[in-house]
C-alpha cells in the first residue's frame, strides 16, 4: 500500500510540476532576447565607432647630432694615457698614445711645419734636425732636399742672370737696329744725290765741259756712297736677325726656368702631401685625438704600458652640449613599404615606462635608400623630451625604446572585416 501510495504522489507532483513548467514566461523571454540584441548592436556601433589603429612597432634609439663617438685602437701595443676618465677635453686633444718608434711631440712639429710651407710661395731652408718621427723619416728627409734644391737653384741664379744678359743684348741690338735704320735714310738720299751728280758730270764731260779727273771723282764718289750704303742695311739686316734669335734664345731660357722652378716647387709639393698622408695615417693608427669638447669616459680600467689589441674599444666621447635631439629607428624589411616619410610616431622610452611617465612623439624625417642586416634605418624628428603626461625626460645618449608607427585608422569593425574582404577578393581572382 505505502508503494502504491508513493507511486500516486510522484505522479501527482510531476503532473503539478509539469503544469507550472508549461507555462511560459512571456516577459521574461521578451526582455532577455532584447538585452541580447541591444548589447549585440552596442558591441557592433561600438567596433565601428572606436579605433583600433594598425600600427608597426620598430627599435629606436635618441641621440643628437654630434652623438658620443667610440675610440678604437687601430694597431696593438702598450697604451700611454695623457687623461683621466671623466676628464673634460677639447677638441684635437691627443688623448693617448700606442708606444711607437716617433716621438709625437716631433710629429705635431712636423705637422705645423708642413702648414706653414703649403702658404708659403718662397721657401728657404728648413735647417731642423735630430727629429725622431719613426717611419715618416725618410719622406721628412726627402723634403729638406727637395727644399734645399729649391734654394740652391734660386741662390745660384744662373738661368736668370742669363736672361738678364740676353735681354740686355736684345735692348742694344734694338737700339742699334733703330739707329742704322735712320742711317739708312741718310744714305739713301745721299746715294741719290751722288747718282745724280754723276750723271750731270757725265753729260758735262761729253760736251767737255769738265775733264776726266773731275768725272772720274764724281764716280768714286758714287762708288763710296753704293758701298757705305749696302755695307749699313747688311748690318741692318743682321742685327734685324740677330734680334729674331735672342728672342727665341730668350724665350727658351724663360721657359726653361719657368719649368724648372715648377718642377723644384712640384717635388716640395709631392713631398709635403705625402708626409701629410703618412701623419695623418700615423695619428690614425697610433693616437686617440679628441673630435670635440667633450668629457671621456674610459670603456675599461686602463692603465699606462697596458698591452691592447687591435680593434679594442678604449675610450668615449661624450660631447660635452648636445646639438639637437634625434633618434634613429631600424625598420625590419618585411613591413617596411606600408612606411612613409613624414608618418607621425609614439615613443615609448625602456627607462621610463609609459605607463607611469607617458609618451613622446615624433615623426620620420627620413629613410635610407638601402638596407642593412634586413633593416632599414629612418631618421626620427624629436620635437621635445616633454611626454604627454607632461613629465620632462632628462637627455641621455643612446636611450633606447619601441617607436609604434600609425600606419592606418581603423575600426575594430573595419578589421573585423579585412579577412572577410580579403577572401573574397581571392575567391574572385581565382575564379577569373
Amino acid at each position: 500500500m505505502n508503494k502504491e501510495n508513493e507511486m500516486t504522489n510522484m505522479e501527482i507532483r510531476s503532473e503539478g510540476v509539469d503544469s507550472i513548467l508549461g507555462k511560459t514566461p512571456n516577459k521574461l523571454i521578451i526582455y532577455g532576447t532584447s538585452l541580447i540584441l541591444g548589447f549585440i548592436v552596442l558591441l557592433l556601433l561600438g567596433t565601428m565607432i572606436f579605433p583600433y589603429p594598425e600600427k608597426i612597432d620598430c627599435k629606436f634609439v635618441i641621440t643628437s647630432s654630434n652623438p658620443p663617438i667610440q675610440l678604437f685602437s687601430q694597431s696593438a701595443g702598450q697604451i700611454r694615457l695623457y687623461v683621466n676618465d671623466k676628464q673634460q677635453v677639447s677638441e684635437g686633444q691627443v688623448l693617448a698614445l700606442i708606444n711607437n718608434p716617433a716621438v709625437i711631440t716631433d710629429v705635431l712639429f712636423a705637422e705645423q711645419l708642413l702648414d706653414s710651407l703649403g702658404t708659403k710661395k718662397v721657401f728657404t731652408p728648413l735647417k731642423v734636425s735630430n727629429l725622431k718621427l719613426g717611419e715618416m723619416t725618410q719622406t721628412f728627409l726627402d723634403l729638406e732636399k727637395s727644399i734645399d734644391d729649391y734654394c740652391s737653384y734660386i741662390n745660384l741664379n744662373q738661368i736668370p742672370r742669363k736672361i738678364e744678359n740676353l735681354k740686355q743684348q736684345f735692348k742694344e741690338t734694338e737700339n742699334r737696329r733703330d739707329l742704322l735704320s735712320n742711317q739708312l735714310i741718310i744714305l739713301k738720299e745721299d746715294l741719290k744725290l751722288s747718282e745724280t751728280d754723276y750723271k750731270r758730270d757725265s753729260l758735262l764731260y761729253k760736251k767737255g765741259l769738265i775733264s776726266i779727273s773731275q768725272l772720274e771723282e764724281s764716280k768714286s764718289k758714287l762708288y763710296q756712297k753704293e758701298s757705305s750704303y749696302i755695307s749699313t742695311n747688311i748690318t741692318y739686316k743682321n742685327d734685324i736677325i740677330q734680334i729674331e734669335q735672342l728672342k727665341v734664345n730668350l724665350l727658351d731660357l724663360e721657359t726653361e726656368h719657368v719649368n724648372q722652378v715648377r718642377n723644384l716647387n712640384d717635388n716640395i709639393s709631392r713631398n709635403i702631401r705625402l708626409l701629410n698622408s703618412q701623419i695623418k695615417d700615423w695619428k690614425k693608427k697610433y693616437t686617440f685625438i679628441s673630435p670635440y669638447n667633450g668629457i671621456v669616459s674610459f670603456s675599461t680600467l686602463w692603465s699606462n704600458n697596458q698591452w691592447i689589441e687591435v680593434n679594442a674599444p678604449i675610450m668615449t666621447i661624450l660631447p660635452k652640449t648636445e646639438k639637437g635631439i634625434i633618434g634613429r629607428m631600424e625598420i625590419p624589411i618585411q613591413r617596411s613599404g606600408k612606411i612613409k616619410k613624414d608618418q607621425d610616431l609614439i615613443l615609448k622610452l625602456s627607462n621610463y615606462p609609459y605607463m607611469e611617465y607617458g609618451v613622446l612623439y615624433g615623426k620620420i624625417k627620413s629613410i635610407s635608400l638601402v638596407p642593412y642586416n634586413e633593416y632599414y634605418i629612418a631618421e626620427i624628428e624629436i620635437p621635445t623630451l616633454t611626454t604627454n603626461y607632461s613629465y620632462n625626460i632628462p637627455f641621455s645618449q643612446q636611450m633606447e625604446g619601441t617607436a609604434s608607427i600609425i600606419i592606418k585608422d581603423l575600426s575594430l569593425f573595419d578589421r573585423f572585416l579585412q579577412p572577410i574582404k580579403s577572401s573574397i577578393i581571392n575567391n574572385k581572382v581565382k575564379n577569373n
